[in-house]
């Protein structure tokens, strides 16, 4: 299907430095957010905190549709394998 030496995943799954900087960026995030919300409980319903959380959020759905999506293409992958061995 992709051909000798061809991979499913090459294209469309992002360089593991690309999760590692989302990683990253996330644990600083969720530090800040934990340092301001900590610190002063009233700012927990500031536009800051919100500005916060809403990012967080983002980083987290954007990383584990690329978690997902790179373990789908695995099973792509291993779907391929396993017939091209058959044949």
């Amino acid at each position: 299907m992709f051909g000798k030496g061809a991979s499913p995943l090459k294209a469309k799954v992002p360089e593991s430095g690309y999760i590692h900087k989302l990683d990253t960026e996330i644990e600083a995030l969720r530090e800040r957010l934990h340092r301001l919300v900590s610190s002063n409980p009233s700012q927990l319903r500031t536009l800051a905190v919100y500005e916060l959380s809403t990012r967080l959020d983002d980083l987290i759905t954007r990383l584990q549709t690329i978690k997902q999506e790179h373990s789908n293409h695995m099973a792509t992958f291993q779907d391929c394998e396993r017939s091209e061995s058959v044949k």
